[in-house]
């Protein structure tokens, strides 16, 4: 569904241009669909994906521990990971560069029949230094090992 929009993106691009101005959320509309995502974490409340820390800055100390020991504190890893992301909403500044790379992953709903189901859709837009792209998808055994079972419904 999105790989005509990231084949389209060209490096570098502000974040929040690809929300609205960059396709992803004028594809969703043209299939008479809408995002149903909200987000406690991120300042607008609506977006849909993320940055991926690690591809464009470095752990800090005390965060590379945290992630270490993350066996015993699941919940302390995942809001480390959380602290560092920049969001894929209408407001976020921050530059894509070569190397770096988001997540792609609306909650989408019908906008006439409230009784479709929301489906959740999880990819990666992933940007390599020598500036080829690639769209990822197919991580349910990583959502399984991951205890997030619930992306799988």
């Amino acid at each position: 569904l999105f790989r005509p929009v990231i084949a389209g993106l060209a490096l570098p691009f502000v974040l929040g241009g690809v929300f609205i101005g960059g396709g992803i959320l004028a594809l969703i509309w043209a299939f008479g669909l809408q995002n149903a995502v909200t987000s406690p974490t991120d300042p607008t409340g609506v977006n849909i994906g993320h940055t991926i820390p690690a591809s464009y800055e470095d752990w800090q100390p005390e965060e590379f521990q945290i992630l270490r020991n993350g066996e015993g504190d699941w919940k302390a890893v995942c809001n480390a990971i959380s602290k560092k992301r920049k969001f894929l909403n209408e407001i976020e500044e921050f530059e894509v560069r070569p190397g770096m790379a988001f997540t792609i992953e609306p909650r989408i709903s019908s906008i006439e029949n409230p009784h479709v189901p929301t489906a959740g859709l999880h990819t990666i837009a992933l940007f390599y230094e020598n500036g080829t792209k690639e769209h990822l998808t197919g991580f349910d055994e990583l959502f399984k090992i991951a205890g997030m079972e619930y992306m799988l419904r």
